[in-house]
């Protein structure tokens, strides 16, 4: 059996794995791979919330998981709408407290990012969720996951401006 700490101290071990796949995730160009090693590392950091006692977290994440597939093969807004929709599930069963309303907002507008159409705009609304998130962590304190999303902010502004700073500086 499992104690407490141990269970903390290992979700925070998972968290550290999501991290390496988030960190490949935006120094990479297609939109399609960027999208694999996000839903990689969403599985990931969904059990580490669970572990951590955070359902609604958790469940948004999973959610999160199934979106980032279905994002991969298409951006039709009814696939967006249809997730957008079932997001209000989990907030709406097992809202526990104002936390929950902050990963909320997150993952919204990380789920918004998602079926954007090019790689642009789905790294700028991914900085704006992963700042949301970022406070999310260190309101619940998981230290490692305040590291991860700020690494992945920080990574992602990095491939931003490789491909649309430096590359505009070049024309």
């Amino acid at each position: 059996m499992l104690t407490a700490l141990d269970t903390f101290l290992l979700s925070q071990l998972l968290i550290g794995f999501a991290l390496i796949s988030d960190i490949i995730s935006f120094q990479v160009r297609k939109r399609e791979h960027i999208l694999i090693f996000l839903a990689t590392s969403a599985f990931l950091i969904a059990v580490h919330y669970l572990l951590l006692g955070k359902i609604t977290a958790g469940i948004l994440v999973f959610l999160s998981f199934a979106s980032f597939i279905t994002a991969r093969k298409t951006t039709n807004k009814k696939y967006l709408y249809f997730f957008m929709i079932l997001y209000l599930i989990p907030i709406l069963l097992t809202y526990d407290a104002f936390v929950d309303t902050v990963i909320f907002i997150g993952m919204y507008v990380a789920l918004i990012a998602r079926f954007q159409e090019n790689d642009k705009q789905l790294r700028i609304l991914m900085m704006v969720a992963t700042s949301i998130i970022i406070t999310y962590n260190a309101l619940i304190f998981t230290p490692m996951g305040v590291l991860l999303e700020t690494i992945f902010l920080i990574s992602n502004i990095v491939g931003y401006y490789r491909y649309y700073v430096r590359e505009r500086k070049k024309e």
